[in-house]
């Protein structure tokens, strides 16, 4: 959670692509009830739902009575109707554990498998019975989850009439995962089938077969060219691949339902704390502040910023999946990466500019700095590259190393140049819809065009927490410390700060979030003072930021962004007190618009 006040753009939105989702190919059996818990207490403030805009629920109904009716309506078959009830306990009680699990069935039987799925995700499969394991099982298949799909349909016991198409549904989540032998096993499974899965299966089993055979087949090979090299030490010549025993396997791969032959691997999707974005971004943004020196002068300022940015990077998984109980795998993995970016900037300047940075971004650390600009207009170019190594320790605890850089260059010169360089190492942990990171740094800014150097070491802690499917909390705790190597450089000595972010998804790509963060800094130096050499404060700093973002299509986005911050300063010298506030701003207001032109690969 980083959070600036200045005109330096931090560039580039990433977007994620919204995953495809495919319609229900099977219709699950009627679902066993769960026991309702015990009565909760209503939350004070019900939350909003993005399923329906529900009457008043009857306020003289417990959790315990108004589950009940849910249950009621949804072994009669009446999902809407149940759906209603549902929804309502989630707004009035949304830390009831059942209800969760009835809403992501409810979804799934009025074939709202995205929305199902989002219920889905936050329960434990361990803890559930066989129909809504295949349940939850099926509607991750159309998540593309194939990892959780396999385990969870794995449930499904011998005998049960699911049975059959968890071992169908189970066998082409395997078949995903290029685990082949897998997939054979849960296609046998799967005998009794309709009509239209039957002539899947068959098809399905038969390209598995045929994909087992070739890897035994170039395994054999190798182990032949292996023992034909250590005889004769003499480079042995490759054989040519083998054709297909099977004609029939060979023509699926023109069927519709058949899977792509390519034995290349799956994208290796990391389930950790770190990634590797892959995006190109083309954005362009207004920006308008004003700022006030403690009533005596005010100054505004407007500029115009295009950028283009890329980002990607290698991603590499290794060690073996980690295990969970039932002895399958959860997917979770080591992994090494490296993000890298690159792309420049257009900044044009009105009217003059005053900057005082609040949180360390990718490009400024935690200082305050004033510049007058008039009329300016710079350009420069940028790259960055930060390579990291990320260890699963089990039970969801990561723990995580790398180094971020990051250097600009002005007017697409190498000399001139800026840049910041920071070791990083940290934790972190996922427990339910809890979130939370333990991370410390030690970096180095530097300006070669002024022969600047500052020196950072900072410590952060993080927690998120889920309050429902669309809104999150986020508070964040960090203190930073500054060393200047170069003396007559604005900048405190030492900053603490404490900040939260509440943000809100209303579905349809619009969202919004809402920030505000208290910032201590301390022995803060101000040079070029009129009449004075130096002067030093401690400013506390409190800061709110709204921000809306739209996003009607994966390749376009819309944002705003209003920020306020006032600084309350302590100063050590009295005598100076109007001349350090007439040079000095306490309040800045920034407004920010932009459009963004997303090309993800």
């Amino acid at each position: 959670m980083k959070r600036i006040l200045h005109t330096t753009l931090v560039i580039g939105a990433v977007l994620a692509s919204t995953p495809t989702w495919t319609s229900n190919l099977a219709s699950g059996a009627s679902a066993s009830t769960s026991a309702a818990g015990k009565t909760l207490t209503p939350a004070k403030t019900p939350r909003a739902s993005k399923f329906f805009n529900t009457t008043k629920p009857n306020q003289s109904l417990g959790v315990s009575a108004m589950f009940a009716k849910g249950m009621q309506l949804f072994d009669a078959g009446k999902f809407k109707e149940a759906l209603l009830t549902f929804d309502q306990i989630l707004k009035r009680y949304p830390a009831y554990e059942p209800n969760k699990k009835m809403l992501a069935r409810t979804l799934y039987k009025l074939d709202r498998l995205p929305e199902s799925w989002t219920f889905f995700s936050k329960i434990q499969p361990a803890t559930l019975d066989p129909d809504t394991a295949y349940e939850y099982g099926f509607v991750a298949f159309n998540a593309r989850q194939y990892e959780v799909a396999m385990m969870t349909l794995q449930r499904v016991p011998d005998g049960h009439a699911l049975q059959d198409l968890a071992g169908y549904y189970g066998g082409l989540s395997a078949l995903k995962l290029r685990r082949y032998e897998q997939s054979e096993t849960m296609f046998q499974q799967a005998q009794v089938l309709p009509d239209r899965l039957a002539r899947s299966r068959g098809l399905y089993l038969r390209h598995v077969q045929q994909l087992i055979l070739l890897q035994e087949q170039a395994g054999l090979r190798k182990e032949r060219d292996a023992e034909k090299t250590r005889i004769t030490a003499v480079p042995p010549t490759l054989a040519p691949s083998p054709a297909p025993a099977n004609p029939a396997a060979a023509a699926t791969s023109s069927a519709p339902t058949a899977p792509p032959t390519s034995t290349a691997p799956a994208p290796y999707e990391h389930k950790g704390f770190m990634g590797v974005k892959r995006i190109t971004t083309f954005k362009g943004e207004k920006r308008t502040q004003l700022s006030d020196n403690h009533g005596f002068t005010d100054s505004t300022t407007s500029v115009s910023i295009g950028t283009f940015k890329f980002l990607h990077g290698p991603l590499q998984p290794f060690g073996a999946a980690e295990s969970i109980k039932g002895g399958s795998s959860s997917g979770r993995r080591n992994a090494i990466g490296m993000q890298i970016q690159f792309g420049g900037e257009d900044r044009d300047v009105n009217g003059k500019e005053r900057r005082m940075v609040i949180v360390e971004d990718e490009q400024d650390i935690v200082r305050i700095q004033q510049t007058d600009l008039i009329n300016t207009h710079k350009q420069f170019a940028y790259i960055g590259a930060d390579p990291w190594l990320e260890f699963s320790l089990g039970n969801d605890l990561w723990l995580q190393t790398g180094i971020t850089s990051y250097f600009e260059y002005p007017d697409f010169k190498r000399l001139g140049r800026t840049g910041n360089v920071k070791g990083v190492a940290g934790i972190g942990a996922k427990r339910g819809a809890t979130t939370w990171r333990l991370s410390a740094g030690s970096g180095v800014f530097l300006d070669t065009n002024n022969k600047t150097t500052t020196e950072t070491k900072d410590g952060t802690l993080t927690v998120s927490y889920d309050l429902n499917a669309n809104a999150n909390i986020e508070v964040e705790a960090g203190i930073k410390d500054f060393l200047y190597k170069t003396e007559s450089l604005d900048g405190p000595d030492q900053s603490l700060n404490l900040g939260a972010t509440l943000s809100y998804s209303f579905g349809a790509g619009i969202s919004t979030s809402v920030f505000a963060a208290y910032e201590k800094q301390k022995n803060a130096f101000f040079y070029s003072m009129p009449t004075y050499d130096e002067l030093s404060a401690d400013g506390d700093v409190l800061t709110a930021e709204l921000a809306l973002s739209a996003k009607p299509a994966p390749w376009i986005t819309f944002g705003l962004v209003q920020v306020i911050s006032k600084t309350t300063w302590q100063i050590e010298r009295e005598d100076a007190k109007e001349t350090f506030q007439k040079n000095v701003p306490d309040f800045l207001s920034l407004l920010k618009g932009n459009v963004a032109i997303n090309l993800p690969f």
